[in-house]
C-alpha cells in the first residue's frame, strides 16, 4: 500500500512541475519588486553610412516630457499588476530607444527600434527581453512607441499572472 501511494504522489507532483515548466513564464513572474530606470533614447540610426536625424529631433522639448510620463506609466503598470515599484530594488526594468529619419520633412517617417531588459543582481548587464521595431510620423511618436511599450510589459504581466495562478495562494 505504501508504494502505491508513494508512486501516486510521484506522480501527481512531477506531471504539475511539468505543466509549469512548459510555460512561458516571462521575466517579470517571481518579481517582487522593481524599479523603473529612466527611459534611454540612444543616438540615432545610421544606413548605408548615411545617419538619420535623431528622434524627436523637430520638437526637442517632447522628450522629456515623454521620458517622464512613460516612466510613470509604467510604473502604475507594474504596481497595478501587485509588483511593488521602488526606488531601488534588485531588479529593474529598463527601456531603450533608438531611431531616427532619413528625410528632413516634418511628415517623413521616424524608424524606431525598442528594446525591454529586465535586469537582476547578478546580470551581465541588461539582455533584452523583447525587441520591436516600428515606425511613426513626429506627430505620433511619442503616443506610438508608449502603446509599444506598455503592451510588451502587459504581455510580461499577462504571462506573470498565468505563472501566478499556477502557484498555491501561500506561494504568490
Amino acid at each position: 500500500m505504501n508504494r502505491l501511494l508513494a508512486v501516486v504522489v510521484t506522480v501527481c507532483l512531477s506531471s504539475e512541475m511539468h505543466a509549469t515548466s512548459l510555460m512561458n513564464i516571462g521575466p517579470l513572474a517571481k518579481v517582487k519588486s522593481v524599479t523603473v530606470e529612466e527611459v534611454i533614447v540612444g543616438e540615432a540610426l545610421a544606413r548605408n553610412g548615411i545617419q538619420a536625424r535623431q528622434l524627436f529631433d523637430n520638437a526637442p522639448s517632447d522628450l522629456p516630457k515623454f521620458r517622464e510620463k512613460l516612466k510613470g506609466h509604467l510604473e502604475k503598470q507594474l504596481a497595478a499588476a501587485g509588483i511593488h515599484v521602488v526606488p531601488q530594488s534588485g531588479t529593474s526594468v529598463m527601456v531603450a530607444v533608438y531611431g531616427g529619419k532619413y528625410q528632413d520633412t516634418v511628415d517623413a517617417p521616424n524608424f524606431f527600434l525598442v528594446e525591454i531588459s529586465v535586469i537582476a543582481d547578478g546580470d551581465c548587464g541588461p539582455q533584452p527581453w523583447v525587441t520591436k521595431l516600428g515606425i511613426a510620423t513626429d506627430k505620433d511618436l511619442a503616443q506610438t512607441l508608449e502603446e509599444v511599450i506598455t503592451e510588451e510589459v502587459g504581455a510580461f504581466l499577462e504571462q506573470r499572472a498565468q505563472y501566478l495562478a499556477t502557484l498555491p495562494k501561500h506561494e504568490r
